[in-house]
């Protein structure tokens, strides 16, 4: 299960948002994260997630973007992903029960208002 760390930051602390990493069940790597509000959603640091991405085990990182009726998904390169977290407005790691009802994709990444969805293992709390 998912280790959570709180790290020490001063600007977190006065902005009264205390800081964590979570801890990849798969692949032991660590990622930033703040809470974002909502139960199981965490705003997650955009380095901190190109780092897990560099050092992912896969080839490949499934994807899908909802859509009204019908969901549409892919095969993405690590580099594709990597790019897309690079450009993202927001970024979200889901844990927990966000997790489980998001198709067990735990990374949100927002780009041009566009909604995009990877399956990078599971984050417990």
């Amino acid at each position: 299960m998912m280790n959570e760390e709180e790290t020490q930051n001063p600007s977190a602390e006065a902005a009264g948002r205390r800081e964590f990493t979570l801890l990849c069940v798969d692949g032991g790597i660590r990622i930033k994260v703040k809470p974002e509000g909502r139960d199981g959603i965490w705003e997650a640091d955009k380095e901190s997630v190109v780092d897990f991405l560099l050092q992912y085990k896969k080839e490949t990182i499934h994807n899908f973007n909802p859509g009204g009726p019908i969901i549409t998904g892919a095969d993405w390169s690590i580099e594709s992903v990597v790019e897309k977290v690079r450009d993202a407005e927001r970024l979200a790691i889901m844990t927990g029960d966000a997790f489980e009802h998001n198709l067990r994709h735990s990374l949100a990444v927002i780009v041009s208002n566009k909604l995009h969805m990877f399956d990078i293992g599971s984050f417990d709390t």
